[in-house]
């Protein structure tokens, strides 16, 4: 799956989030991403990254 920064995706529990950036782990090298909560679910404050 090619994931872009800002765009909005529906995560797989369900909620909605935006992708703030990409990045790669400093040891094994894999992608990483940061996400934006859009809505408040399961104790994560909307707006929270």
């Amino acid at each position: 799956m090619n994931i872009e920064v800002g765009k909005i995706y529906r995560h797989y529990k369900g909620k909605l989030v935006k992708v703030v950036c990409k990045g790669l782990d400093s040891e094994t090298k894999e992608e990483m991403i940061a996400i934006e909560e859009l809505e408040e679910s399961q104790g994560y404050p909307k707006g929270q990254i």
